[in-house]
């Protein structure tokens, strides 16, 4: 089964009608609509989001969503990262009533989000690490499988307070720099470099959510000091 590898965010809250989705930020994410009205835009096929249903979207998968301002989208939701990844052009939307399992599962992940105090527990991890994998299941998504590549993203999760060299991240794998990039470029769909710094940025928002001081949350996600972390959130910023 996969495992999440962090979770970036959760809870639950009304859409506004400029909601910027998250994926944008290179994040999956799971939700539920409890209510309200909002449609998205997958290729070109405008669709509307059905109330009572769960929603995964593998970050590859770029929607537009809008919500109606006067009727707006509420939703409960965890962004996280998934090791291994699901590389999917399209959302998984599923029932929790499909099986007692699933169920159970969806009422911790609703009450997680609700209480929660600023730190996941295990319980909660499960729950969305399980309705993750039963809704790629049920929808017939598939998950990364190159081993060399799955490895690569756990060591950068896990050594991402250091200076991460993509050419001596290589060698680790007896690769050139070229090889290893085209490879993991082909297997998550972006380059190592940039699935680096959206890690990296996703963190550092957690850590400051979490009250962390700039400082703090620089040297705990691989930037020299708080001025470069402002200017790489201040850039990530422009871009949405």
């Amino acid at each position: 089964m996969a495992s999440i590898g962090k979770i970036y965010g959760y809870g639950k809250e009304a859409v506004g009608n400029n909601w910027d989705y998250i994926n944008r930020r290179n994040t999956n994410r799971l939700y539920y609509i409890h209510g309200g009205k909002g449609t998205y835009i997958l290729g070109k096929t405008e669709y509307e989001f059905i109330p009572e249903k769960l929603y995964f979207l593998p970050y590859t998968a770029e929607i537009y969503p809008k919500s109606n301002p006067e009727n707006p989208l509420l939703h409960t939701y965890a962004d996280f990262e998934l090791i291994p990844p699901v590389i999917s052009d399209r959302p998984a939307i599923f029932s929790p009533e499909t099986d007692k399992m699933m169920y159970a599962a969806y009422r911790v992940f609703l009450e997680g989000a609700e209480l929660h105090n600023g730190k996941s527990d295990e319980l909660f991890f499960a729950a969305v690490k399980y309705l993750v994998y039963r809704g790629a299941e049920i929808c017939g998504f598939t998950f990364l499988n190159d081993e060399i590549i799955l490895d690569a993203l756990e060591y950068m999760i896990e050594h991402i307070s250091e200076n991460i060299n993509i050419g001596v991240l290589a060698k680790r794998y007896f690769m050139t720099a070229d090889s290893f990039i085209r490879r993991f470029s082909n297997a998550v769909c972006v380059t190592p470099y940039a699935w680096l710094k959206n890690t990296r940025i996703k963190t550092a928002r957690s850590l400051l959510n979490d009250g962390k001081t700039l400082a703090q949350t620089a040297a705990a996600v691989g930037y020299s000091d708080a001025s470069s972390l402002l200017h790489a959130l201040a850039g990530e910023k422009k871009q949405l």
